[in-house]
């Protein structure tokens, strides 16, 4: 399994509410590798941000992120879109400038900031 889906799959799971199955387990990461995401050196930043929701409590990071596919915000935005709809329906919305994707199963939010002043896409967890 891909750095990636390792850090992506519990999240999907507690989502869900159940393991996922072999099958969906191999469509998670047919979606990563459709998305060029799937090497064993992923951006460092999304494996980061996956493993923080489930254990944020009290710290809530943000990254300034590259604006580039695939290993930036839109791949991102992309790989979760993709992911909602064909495997696991999330709590995106998507609203040109940026996106969010709520996660109450874990009390936290993702935010994508398109544009900052720093000039760079942002990405950043926070508490619902």
């Amino acid at each position: 399994m891909s750095p990636l889906a390792v850090t992506l799959l519990p999240i999907l799971e507690q989502i869900q509410g159940t393991l996922f199955s072999e099958l969906q387990q191999r469509v998670l990461e047919d979606i990563i590798s459709d998305h060029g995401l799937n090497d064993d050196n992923p951006s460092e930043w999304m494996v980061e941000l996956f493993e923080a929701i489930p254990n944020q409590k009290r710290n809530f990071p943000s990254w300034d992120v590259p604006s580039s596919y695939p290993h930036g915000e839109n791949g991102l935005a992309n790989l979760l879109a993709d992911i909602s709809r064909e495997l696991c329906p999330l709590q995106i919305q998507d609203y040109g400038e940026g996106a969010t994707w709520s996660i109450p199963e874990f009390d936290v939010v993702v935010t994508v900031m398109r544009e900052t002043s720093s000039g760079r896409a942002q990405v950043s967890l926070r508490p619902i």
